[in-house]
């Protein structure tokens, strides 16, 4: 999934996406080297993802920015359980609010814009997610 920004947004928004993934821009040897907490950003092709076309997807935008957090990022935290990955989106908080909003946006536009995206990881951890959110509310 890709998001187009308005022409004229462009430094507004990826400077609200800089601080919200942590990054540190520093300019070195005329190229810009983007790090910060372990996240990257890389210039990448999209592809179409519509099933029947994989053979010879086509390229829907040519320079999409996207953010990685690598292994070596100190808040990477490993092949975790479902049960632990889950309490982690139920209840935490980051800079951009709540880790529970961010996912069930995620989840949610994955399954209408893009249904044969949703793996059984995803589908298996929005469950548990669901489970907490509603334990937690019977509980209170």
């Amino acid at each position: 999934m890709a998001y187009k920004i308005k022409s004229g947004e462009e430094d507004q928004v990826l400077k609200h996406l800089d601080h919200r993934e942590k990054v540190l821009k520093i300019f070195l040897f005329k190229k810009y080297n983007f790090f910060n907490d372990g996240y990257t950003i890389h210039k990448v092709k999209v592809y179409s993802d519509i099933p029947g076309e994989s053979s010879n997807p086509k390229v829907l935008l040519n320079n999409a920015i996207v953010y990685i957090g690598k292994e070596d990022n100190p808040s990477f935290g490993g092949p975790l359980d479902i049960t632990t990955i889950s309490k982690t989106v139920a209840f935490n908080v980051g800079p951009s609010g709540t880790n529970l909003e961010y996912f069930l946006n995620l989840f949610e536009a994955l399954k209408s814009k893009s249904p044969h995206a949703l793996d059984n990881h995803l589908v298996q951890l929005h469950s548990a997610v669901m489970d907490l959110v509603k334990s937690s509310k019977d509980q209170s």
